[in-house]
């Protein structure tokens, strides 16, 4: 697939997403959508990534060039908002279509087994004759066993590690060695590219499209996050000085203590 028809699906897929009609694809087939070429479907979900975390919204210091090329090249929403800015909600919410209300996890809980009776975007395309893979992080409870709808299942146990994670592949509990980023990354390549030794692959893409869904991974914060070979130093700025008073305010006055007192964290005090 070449980066046209890349950013093709990745916007019809924001079509779809945003349209009442997604949800009745089984209809749209047998209406003879079916015989027409469909495209393939790269859903790639970064976890705990804040507004401004990329070079394209003119972050200084993070580097992300593969992010930056598909808003360049591509479509950048500049404008978005979150009714319940939780994880197992909004994974809720991107998965079904529905708000947290609807669907039912409005918070991060146990929610093993409703998730398993969610009537979810992948499976209706499953349904519809598409390849389906779910592969990372799945947090709507700590439960990493197959859900409905998916041909290929690749899931990390609830928040999952860093380094040599457990992943629940195709219903095998499967130790498995290396950074969870690159482990999760080839194996949503394997699916794509037919590399994979499983029949459960994407054996037979070039007749019935894909859906890939990989859900990159962050747990709870760690010192080392990835391979030290690779990693980056990337210099502190520094938090700028905040004017006005701050009467009134003790955990903004608390948090600006601790954080004065790590070095290389620059001025601290609210007068400047």
């Amino acid at each position: 697939m070449n980066l046209r028809s890349f950013l093709y699906g990745l916007t019809a897929s924001c079509a779809l997403l945003t349209s009442t009609s997604f949800f009745n694809l089984e209809s749209a087939s047998a209406q003879g959508l079916k015989s027409q070429t469909r495209p393939n479907f790269l859903f790639v979900l970064t976890d705990d990534q804040r507004k401004g975390a990329m070079g394209n919204d003119g972050n200084p210091l993070i580097k992300t060039p593969n992010l930056d090329r598909l808003a360049r090249e591509g479509m950048a929403f500049r404008n978005a908002y979150v009714s319940t800015p939780v994880c197992s909600p909004s994974r809720g919410s991107i998965l079904t279509g529905q708000y947290p209300h609807t669907h039912g996890v409005v918070k991060n809980s146990a929610y093993d087994a409703l998730s398993h009776r969610l009537i979810t975007f992948p499976q209706l395309l499953h349904n519809s004759g598409y390849y389906t893979a779910h592969i990372g992080k799945w947090h709507m409870g700590q439960d990493a066993t197959e859900r409905p709808g998916y041909d290929r299942w690749v899931c990390l146990r609830g928040q999952g590690e860093y380094f040599d994670p457990f992943l629940n592949i195709d219903g095998t509990e499967t130790p498995t060695k290396g950074y969870v980023t690159d482990i999760l990354t080839d194996y949503a390549v394997d699916f794509l590219k037919v590399r994979t030794a499983t029949s459960r692959s994407c054996s037979t893409w070039r007749t019935k499209p894909c859906m890939v869904h990989i859900r990159h991974h962050r747990a709870l914060p760690k010192s080392l996050q990835m391979p030290k070979s690779s990693a980056v130093q990337v210099p502190c700025p520094g938090v700028p000085a905040l004017p006005g008073d701050l009467e009134g305010k003790p955990a903004i006055k608390a948090g600006l203590a601790k954080a004065a007192n790590q070095p290389n964290k620059g001025d601290f005090s609210p007068s400047g």
